[in-house]
C-alpha cells in the first residue's frame, strides 16, 4: 500500500519559465509524504525538459495532444497515488504550509469533499476566495476579486465552490463524483464539480491559511476565446445539475438570453465578435446535449437545488 498521502498535480501547457517557480515552491514548502505531478499537455516550448532536467523528484507525465484543463488534470488524477489530490495551477506561487493547511482542513471533517486557498495576484491583491454563484445563468465570480487584502476573508468557511487554480479534492469523492467534465477542454470546470460535489452531499470549504499566488491574465487576443469556451460551458453545467423544474425555468431564461438578449446588447454596442459567441454558446448546447451526464448526476443526487441556490447572489450579470 503506498504511504503517500498527497498528490499534488500541476498541470502545463506551453508556460516553462512560470511553471519553473512553481516547482520550486513547491517543493521549498513542506510537502512530506507526497508525491509531485507534472503533467504537460503537448507543450512545444521545451517545459517538459527543462522538468526532466532540472527537477528529477517530480513525475512528469507527457500528453501527445492539449487534453484542456480537465482532460490534463484527469490524466494525473488517474496516474496519482495520495488519499488527497490537489489540482495547482502551473502559474502559481505556493506559500509555506500551504498543503498542510489544505489537507488539515479536509481532514478535520468527512462531510468535507473539497478545500480550496486563498488566491491572491502577484500584486497582493485578491485573485479568488471562493465562488460567487448567480443561479439564473449559472455563473460564477470570484469572491473578493481585485479587493485589496486586508483581512476580510480570514474566515474559513463553507462556500457554494473554489477556483480550480489550487484546490484540494478527496480521492473517495472522485470515486463518488467522478473525474471533471473533458467536454469543458478550458473554464467553468471548477464550478460543474463543486456543484456535482454538493449534490452528493459534500462541503466545499474556503482556507484562508493555505495561501497561494496566482498569475493570471487573458491577452485582448484571446478574450473571445475565452468567453467562447466560458459562455457554453456555463449553459452546459446548467443543463447537467440542476433539477428538472429548475432547468425548464431557468433554461428557458437562458434560451432568450443567449438567443436574444446577448447578442442585441453586443450588436448595439458593435461587439460582433461577442453576439456571435453567445450564439455559438446556445447552438453548441444543444448539438452537444449532455443527456447521459445529466442522468447519472441526477441519479446519485441527494440533496435539492436549494443546496446550491441558497449560495446564489444577485448582481447584474446573474
Amino acid at each position: 500500500m503506498s504511504n503517500i498521502q498527497s498528490s499534488v498535480v500541476i498541470l502545463n501547457y506551453n508556460g516553462k519559465e512560470y511553471l519553473r517557480n512553481c516547482l520550486r515552491s513547491v517543493l521549498a514548502a513542506d510537502v512530506q509524504d507526497s508525491e509531485v505531478i507534472v503533467v504537460d499537455n503537448a507543450s512545444t516550448d521545451g517545459s517538459a525538459r527543462m522538468v526532466a532536467a532540472e527537477f528529477p523528484l517530480v513525475r512528469l507525465i507527457r500528453s501527445e495532444r492539449n487534453l484542456g484543463f480537465a482532460g490534463g488534470n484527469n490524466l494525473g488524477i488517474s496516474e496519482s497515488l495520495g488519499r488527497y489530490i490537489i489540482l495547482l495551477n502551473g502559474d502559481t506561487i505556493v506559500s509555506r504550509g500551504w498543503l498542510n493547511h489544505l489537507v488539515d482542513t479536509a481532514a478535520a471533517n468527512e462531510k468535507v469533499g473539497i478545500v480550496g486557498s486563498k488566491l491572491l495576484f502577484p500584486n497582493g491583491r485578491i485573485n479568488s476566495t471562493g465562488l460567487l454563484f448567480g443561479c439564473r445563468l449559472c455563473n460564477a465570480l470570484d469572491r473578493g476579486a481585485g479587493e485589496i487584502d486586508y483581512g476580510q476573508y480570514d474566515e474559513k468557511r463553507n462556500v457554494l465552490g473554489v477556483c480550480f487554480a489550487c484546490t484540494l479534492v478527496k480521492r473517495d469523492v472522485i470515486r463518488d463524483v467522478g473525474l471533471l467534465d473533458e467536454k469543458y477542454f478550458l473554464y467553468v470546470e471548477d464550478l460543474d464539480y463543486c456543484l456535482r460535489t454538493r449534490l452528493r452531499g459534500y462541503e466545499v470549504v474556503y482556507c484562508p491559511d493555505s495561501i497561494v499566488q496566482h498569475i493570471v491574465g487573458v491577452s485582448p487576443r484571446r478574450l473571445v476565446v475565452a468567453q467562447r469556451h466560458a459562455l457554453k460551458n456555463r449553459l452546459r453545467t446548467l443543463l447537467k445539475n440542476y433539477g428538472a423544474i429548475n432547468v425548464l425555468r431557468w433554461g428557458a431564461y437562458s434560451l432568450v438570453f443567449y438567443l436574444l438578449l446577448a447578442p442585441l446588447s453586443c450588436i448595439r454596442k458593435f461587439h460582433f465578435q461577442m453576439a456571435i459567441v453567445h450564439l455559438y454558446a446556445l447552438f453548441w448546447n444543444l448539438l452537444n446535449l449532455p443527456i447521459r451526464e445529466r442522468l447519472e448526476i441526477q441519479r446519485k443526487r441527494c440533496v435539492g437545488d436549494n443546496a446550491l441556490f441558497s449560495y446564489s447572489v444577485r448582481t447584474r450579470w446573474s
